[in-house]
């Protein structure tokens, strides 16, 4: 099935041909193309910044489906750009990390042929699945909702796969909030090394190695007493009342056609290729109590790529209105007026990562989500982002 975002389910007899495929073969798994709830879902050009759930919050089955090339499906001979293989292998880790499967799209040539390009890719995705394979099948998503390195983790029984895209460099992994006794931690390579680990606090942390044995994705199993028990990981003020909010622990999302991506600097992740003004990043945080931010963008621009325009939106709303002076407009009774967009612009840096003053926002009490994104990008490329830092301002006007 597909196409159905061209006419309505009623027009296409969906509901009936489901039904009647099903009486045929009982078994058949259907997609949702037709714009009815069926078996799976299916994100195209988009991997979800957390696995899907119905109305329930059950795990739903679901696959992205994604090109090789920027966004093209089937074979141009006039495309001129093609995701790495390392893109293509990290994406594959991350979408069964959360619960999906990856539905990679190529295109054969008029003559039947597969273009060197796609055939490239393909076997270095096989070279990487030859050594890491049993960290793919038969494995379901990650217990963890945050990690503090660049990686993924896939289960699977009582094992887990920790993939490790960037190699620490002070070769400490740390595995938050998992409560598990830890049996056996060992590199997914010829001999099984073994690798030391210990407690530390609600965490166990495991010493790596020099150097990653994959320069792509490395691979760690660990071994624990029972199947994983993980405490998320909230995200909130220090004993300063700052909030520290890295890329790192971000969500990222975007619709059909989603640019937005996790890459890395000199070992410090930050949210890149950002060409696309729908595709965003938000983090979860929690407070204490209600108060207002002075936030501040941690961001690198390339000359002559400033004055694309920044938003901010707190739990899906417009923030509060800015006045003139820069504080937060209220009443006398200290309620905050809502209306005006919270934006402010980007200027270059020469590529390199600076801070600069932002915007000012009010958070609730309890959990806020802070999005970020760039509705109007001035030439190629909005910013790299690092992260935020929200700190807390005193009211006085």
């Amino acid at each position: 099935w597909d196409g159905g975002w061209m006419n309505a389910p009623e027009e296409l007899g969906g509901a009936e041909t489901n039904a009647l495929a099903r009486r045929l073969k009982p078994d058949i798994l259907i997609n949702d193309r037709h714009f009815t709830k069926e078996d799976l879902v299916t994100p195209e050009q988009r991997i979800p910044p957390t696995g899907l759930v119905d109305e329930q919050g059950n795990p739903l089955v679901w696959e992205a489906c994604i090109t090789m090339t920027s966004h093209w499906w089937g074979y141009d001979k006039y495309e001129k750009v093609y995701k790495t293989p390392e893109f293509l292998i990290r994406m594959l880790v991350d979408i069964v990390s959360k619960g999906g499967n990856l539905l990679l799209n190529i295109g054969p040539k008029p003559d039947g042929t597969i273009q060197r390009e796609f055939v490239e890719r393909l076997e270095a995705i096989g070279r990487w699945m030859d050594k890491y394979s049993e960290a793919i099948y038969g494995t379901t998503a990650s217990p963890f909702n945050l990690l503090p390195f660049y990686g993924r983790v896939t289960t699977k029984g009582e094992r887990l796969y920790v993939h490790v895209f960037e190699w620490p460099a002070d070769r400490k992994l740390r595995l938050p909030g998992l409560k598990n006794q830890v049996k056996r931690v060992a590199l997914v390579e010829k001999g099984r090394p073994r690798l030391p680990f210990a407690r530390d606090g609600g965490d166990w942390v495991i010493t790596l190695p020099p150097k990653a044995p994959d320069k792509v994705a490395s691979v760690i199993a660990v071994d624990l007493v029972g199947k994983p028990e993980v405490e998320p990981m909230v995200l909130g003020p220090d004993a300063g009342g700052v909030i520290e909010l890295p890329a790192l622990y971000g969500f990222l999302d975007g619709p059909h056609g989603m640019r937005i991506r996790f890459e890395a600097r000199d070992g410090i992740v930050h949210a890149g290729n950002w060409i696309n003004p729908n595709d965003s990043i938000e983090w979860t945080v929690e407070v204490p109590k209600r108060g207002d931010y002075q936030v501040w963008l941690d961001y690198a621009v390339e000359t002559g790529q400033g004055g694309s325009e920044v938003e901010f939106i707190i739990n899906g709303k417009q923030v509060p209105r800015i006045m003139p002076n820069g504080m937060i407009a209220s009443t006398g009774g200290g309620a905050v007026e809502g209306g005006e967009r919270q934006v402010c612009k980007t200027s270059a840096t020469g590529g390199q990562f600076k801070r600069k003053k932002a915007v000012l926002v009010r958070l609730q009490k309890g959990n806020n989500v802070i999005k970020v994104m760039v509705p109007k990008i001035r030439r190629e490329k909005a910013m790299d982002l690092r992260g935020i830092t929200l700190v807390p301002v005193t009211n006085k006007g």
